[in-house]
């Protein structure tokens, strides 16, 4: 399976999970709670779609691959 990935205000982030009203993404470093950030959607045949997102909150965890990183969690806003 093929990860997905992305960027926040230049920090590398991979999609953990995604749920209707949430996403969570992991990082080496931590985002900063509170901000409001674009979130674009790009399938594998170039359909894309962009998203509000309000990081609602942000904890050091392992990423998938067991290493020391955070785990962040967006909720999907209207603006």
């Amino acid at each position: 399976m093929t990860s997905v990935v992305g960027y926040i205000d230049a920090t590398p982030m991979r999609l953990r999970d995604l749920s209707l009203g949430v996403l969570a993404p992991e990082s080496a470093v931590a985002v900063e709670t509170g901000g409001n950030h674009l979130i674009r959607f790009v399938t594998p045949d170039n359909w894309s779609t962009i998203v509000t997102g309000r990081v609602a909150n942000t904890r050091a965890g392992p990423t998938i691959d067991g290493m020391p990183g955070f785990i962040h969690g967006f909720a999907f806003s209207a603006a």
